[in-house]
């Protein structure tokens, strides 16, 4: 009896952390010069990292292979492939499955017959999401919005995620840089995906994904701060101190060298609203 077959099936959650990761930086590798050996999973961090790559090791227990650590070139995602660079990028692990039937199958569910992957109908959860996120996200505190860099894949596959990141109730827009695809949580759901997100976070090399420290509370311009500002705050506050003392809007235009529309929405409120105006509670 050959050794896959003793196997038990993949777990649900173990099933969510090989999804989760080929959404990132893991892949399903073939044997280029045997084409009847079984496909593997293998997944590669940085030194830095590594908790990752062991947590990997435990989590697919037992069709875990080893962890190995060598010295690894840059790599780069083009055209839905991986690419290795002919530059040392330092001591990066690397972890690998046993070579089974199982991980064929997702290869042909994931990987078209050219080695693209894309990605296929599966639903999105804590687990995949959180792999996925902390594999290609990139948290943006100053800017109160995530990106996931998407470059490995299509505007089909973007298009789908999008999707299924909507459907967990998250604003989403997928966007272009430099001909690239990513996708974006958008303000309005930033901290609510990083609350989300932050529980299931389980590695600490990783923590700064969901840090809030730099994030700024979005304040509300107005007055000379705003930057469609005209006049500031004094003469505002003079155009009112003139009309409560009887003053005509057309004399307060001309005496100010100002529009008269300026000065009328200034006096009704439309601008300038937090200035206090003694006629408030009166009609104008």
């Amino acid at each position: 009896m050959k050794l896959f077959e003793k196997l038990p099936p993949l777990t649900d959650e173990q099933r969510s952390i090989i999804y989760g990761s080929l959404l990132g930086d893991g892949c399903i590798s073939k044997d280029k010069k045997n084409s009847n050996r079984n496909c593997w999973f293998t997944i590669n961090q940085r030194e830095s990292c590594k908790e990752l790559v062991y947590w990997h090791h435990d989590m697919l227990f037992p069709y875990s292979g080893k962890v190995i650590s060598r010295v690894s070139n840059k790599i780069k995602h083009e055209n839905g492939k991986m690419l290795i660079l002919n530059e040392p990028c330092g001591l990066n692990y690397v972890y690998y499955t046993k070579h089974h039937p199982i991980f064929t199958e997702i290869r042909k569910l994931w990987y078209d017959e050219n080695g693209i992957k894309h990605v296929p109908s599966i639903k999105l959860n804590s687990t995949i999401l959180s792999l996925w996120y902390v594999e290609d996200g990139q948290n943006v505190p100053t800017r109160r919005c995530v990106y996931f860099h998407t470059d490995g894949f299509d505007d089909r596959d973007c298009s789908y995620l999008v999707s299924e990141l909507s459907a967990m109730n998250f604003s989403v827009k997928m966007v272009k840089s430099k001909n690239k695809n990513k996708i974006r949580i958008n303000t309005s759901s930033y901290l609510d995906f990083i609350n989300y997100i932050k529980s299931h976070i389980l590695w600490k090399c990783f923590s700064y994904k969901s840090d809030l420290t730099r994030y700024t509370t979005p304040r509300v311009m107005q007055g000379q701060s705003h930057p469609q500002a005209r006049i500031t705050e004094n003469i505002a506050k003079n155009i009112i101190k003139l009309f409560s003392n009887g003053e005509k809007q057309a004399t307060i235009a001309e005496q100010l060298s100002l529009s008269p529309q300026l000065v009328s929405k200034i006096i009704r409120g439309d601008r300038w609203k937090h200035l206090e105006r003694p006629w408030r509670d009166k009609n104008v």
